[in-house]
């Protein structure tokens, strides 16, 4: 018996195969928990900002945290804080949730693999089945497994610069301003989220000089 995949069958494997993933990490049950276990210092951090927003007591260019500090405000540097403060606006429809936070992070992960499987089609010409093992495989790493559903901002840098480098391939290959211009948004938020961000796209950046020099 021949088994054969195309987009539609492949794409849908793969979606089925990462929520499977998910359940095996058991985040049904993480999305309940409270900052825990490693970093949670930081994941509090980012609830504190989140929470601020959600009382009035942070504004965008003055986030604040809970510990108020030497100076008894609360306000301090961070990450740039775009996606605390939408979670602490969606808090005030909803109710303070760290469920809501933790899902969002999920979110970001789940598009990133999406990316990732799509960079994967056009490094493998189409091979479909592979294209969803390294995927998959890839959401085996523990740094994944473990931050993607936490409240820590590196899970949405990971899925931004994934969806940065698939468009910037997709510039490379049909030349449309389109896919650079969205690649260079795409890009900013991540570097603005996690400095980190930036070498996948010195890299893309790297790419396209050898490309054009060779």
């Amino acid at each position: 018996m021949s088994f054969s995949l195309n987009n539609k069958k492949a794409f849908l494997i793969l979606i089925i195969g990462i929520l499977l993933q998910f359940l095996v990490y058991n985040y049904i049950y993480i999305l309940k928990l409270p900052p825990c276990s490693i970093h949670a210092w930081r994941q509090s951090d980012c609830l504190s900002f989140a929470f601020n927003f959600f009382n009035g007591r942070g504004s965008f260019f003055e986030p604040c945290v809970n510990n108020l500090g030497p100076s008894g405000t609360g306000k301090c540097a961070s990450d740039f804080p775009v996606i605390q403060y939408i979670i602490g606006n969606i808090w005030k429809i909803t109710g303070v949730s760290t469920t809501i936070f933790r899902f969002t992070n999920v979110l970001f992960l789940f598009f990133g693999l999406i990316f990732v499987y799509r960079i994967f089609l056009w490094a493998t010409y189409n091979n479909y089945l592979v294209s969803i093992l390294f995927t998959l495989l890839i959401n085996t790493s523990n740094n994944l497994a473990y931050y993607g559903c936490t409240t820590l901002s590196d899970i949405h840098a990971f899925g931004l610069s994934c969806g940065g480098i698939f468009l910037f391939i997709q510039w490379i290959e049909k030349k449309q301003n389109k896919y650079i211009i969205w690649c260079t948004i795409l890009y900013t938020l991540a570097v603005l989220l996690k400095a980190s961000a930036a070498f996948s796209f010195i890299i893309c950046i790297a790419f396209y000089i050898i490309k054009q020099i060779t």
